[in-house]
């Protein structure tokens, strides 16, 4: 045992938990949820989630090191976001239930632009005709894979993704061919 003749020892030193998120405010950073993870190991775990989300918010609030938070934000999109499964099997074993899937899921809400939820509005109150789209949009393009083979496809395909920086996504041989519409009547 360490005798320590600081009365106030207690009270120094404390690791900082700013707030950053009613759903993992309560977390203690335990590392119960690791385990249970499927990115732990890959990205970052939910503890790590949790951490970053709270660094960002820190950073926030006392505006003192701006390049830093552009670091850490330029880089959250792929670690706490893009390779979060969001599936919740992090609350089973965590001692306080906070559900990190649900928190990442809150985080892409409030990450979308307007512009971006307004046009996920619309796709998704008109499915039918995405579904339509999407289905034709594929049929031709496993017609012009007939037509001019695999690695004309993957050429262009690969132009395609370059001059639109990565917003069409590359084409892949395995990629599968439009379904024909399900009659539901």
């Amino acid at each position: 045992v360490l005798i320590n003749p600081d009365p106030k020892a207690h009270l120094k030193n404390l690791k900082p938990m700013p707030e950053t998120h009613a759903i993992v405010d309560k977390c203690m950073e335990c590392g119960f949820c690791e385990p249970h993870c499927v990115s732990e190991g890959l990205t970052l775990s939910p503890r790590q989630r949790i951490v970053i989300a709270r660094e960002i918010s820190r950073l926030e609030e006392s505006k003192e090191d701006p390049e830093r938070l552009a670091a850490i934000r330029k880089d959250v999109t792929y670690q706490l976001d893009e390779t979060c499964a969001t599936d919740g099997l992090c609350a089973l074993a965590c001692p306080v239930y906070i559900d990190t899937g649900k928190f990442v899921k809150e985080w892409r809400a409030n990450e979308l632009n307007s512009g971006n939820k307004k046009v996920a509005a619309y796709i998704g109150s008109h499915m039918a005709g995405t579904t339509a789209i999407l289905r034709v949009g594929l049929k031709m393009v496993s017609f012009f894979h007939s037509i001019l083979g695999t690695n004309i496809m993957t050429a262009l395909s690969n132009g395609f993704h370059f001059i639109t920086f990565g917003k069409v996504p590359k084409w892949i041989p395995e990629m599968p061919k439009g379904a024909n519409k399900i009659n539901t009547k």
